[in-house]
């Protein structure tokens, strides 16, 4: 059974902006990074365990397919939804910001 997924404002913003900016890019990279985000999305709401622990033992990681981003998450035991997302990071970059993690981790 799937559930649902949900995502901070700040988590949104990041992600729209690395699709604007794929597709700037090359057109058509923009939908390719999309498709592997969306992907992504589907793997954690069936599967949300499977990812690993990867920041002051709650927040989880899981890694984009063909794109060197990461979604960073929290699973939500009380809730009726798998995860809510916490922030997106790129390579080697700090993986959230503070503003975005702190509401998730409440």
């Amino acid at each position: 059974m799937s559930l649902p997924v949900l995502f901070t404002p700040a988590a949104v913003s990041e992600l729209i902006e690395a699709e604007d900016w794929h597709e700037a890019q090359m057109p058509g990279l923009g939908v390719q990074f999309r498709i592997a985000l969306d992907r992504a999305v589907a793997s954690i709401a069936e599967q949300p365990h499977r990812f690993p622990v990867v920041f002051q033992d709650v927040v989880r990681r899981a890694l984009l397919r063909r794109f060197p981003y990461g979604l960073y998450f929290c699973i939500e035991p009380d809730a009726d939804l798998a995860a809510s997302f916490c922030g997106f990071g790129c390579g080697d970059r700090r993986p959230v910001r503070a503003t975005c993690l702190i509401p998730a981790l409440r």
